[in-house]
């Protein structure tokens, strides 16, 4: 798999299977988190799911957050086509959504992709480092907070506190709230004093998992909570019989540190690619 153009990461080579499992996860998690939203918030926001041919075009029209709109396996499964790319694209434009992600997966085909995405008037934004490590071995992680695995009675603070972290609106915390308990979830939930003050969650799909949802308040960050989560999750997919862990962050910069990619790496995630997201514009951004 070869590296994005300037990577400061070294180039390594990363089977293509490998890099294709860890795309099979996260859309599936992706898909099965959209399919989640109940009718009332999926018309309130324009949650919105479709399929063009085999890559995925994630919509939240009425909320302007990239990681919401965006095509993902463009390529991946199949080679692309420039009838497909098209279709994607004018698919934001007719819902009148400003701004949208593709991203790119080092396992997309053909080598003219970036090349046809580029022609359209897309450049890229960032990347996205992806990261996968084996279920074992589990590694220590302490901290004075209590954390345990919930179900659906401690629904409502999990979407409060995703919403808050992650800057959303205030009724989408029922959307993250919806899915809490569902079949191939497991949530976790740090305490402090019996407050909930940190979250974080796996999707479970044969021998993957996918690790997100990871959120700590801002007043409780720096006591070793997220690294408690990333230690319960690990064994909780080694529970589950999986063998493999995927997770993704942003990109660390000198003007940006990433706080979950040191703490992914301290607990035994390794670098396996970057994934660039090219960013579009429609009409609507005008």
């Amino acid at each position: 798999m070869a590296w994005p153009p300037g990577s400061d990461i070294a180039r390594k080579t990363v089977p293509r299977e490998h890099v294709c499992a860890s795309e099979t996860i996260e859309r599936a998690d992706w898909r099965d988190a959209y399919q989640a939203a109940d009718p009332d918030t999926a018309e309130a926001f324009g949650i919105r799911l479709h399929r063009v041919e085999d890559a995925d075009v994630l919509m939240m029209t009425a909320v302007d957050l990239l990681m919401f709109n965006r095509v993902t396996g463009l390529g991946v499964d199949s080679p692309a086509t420039e009838e497909q790319l098209d279709q994607a694209i004018e698919m934001f434009r007719a819902a009148g959504v400003p701004r949208f992600f593709m991203d790119v997966s080092p396992a997309a085909r053909p080598i003219d992709l970036t090349d046809w995405i580029t022609s359209r008037g897309l450049s890229i934004h960032n990347n996205w480092v992806k990261l996968t490590r084996q279920v074992d071995p589990v590694p220590a992680a302490f901290t004075i907070v209590q954390v345990k695995e919930i179900g659906r009675e401690h629904a409502d603070d999990f979407g409060r506190i995703i919403q808050i972290v992650f800057r959303m609106p205030e009724r989408l915390a029922d959307w993250a709230a919806a899915l809490v308990g569902r079949p191939g979830r497991r949530h976790f939930m740090a305490f402090q004093r019996d407050k909930p003050v940190g979250t974080a969650a796996i999707f479970t799909e044969g021998a993957w998992a996918e690790f997100g949802y990871a959120a700590v308040l801002p007043e409780a960050r720096g006591r070793g909570i997220q690294a408690a989560l990333i230690a319960a999750r690990i064994r909780a997919a080694r529970d589950s019989g999986c063998k493999w862990i995927s997770m993704e962050t942003a990109e660390e910069t000198l003007e940006k540190p990433s706080y979950s990619f040191r703490n992914a790496r301290k607990m035994g995630f390794e670098v396996v690619y970057l994934r660039p997201n090219y960013l579009g514009l429609t009409e609507s951004s005008v």
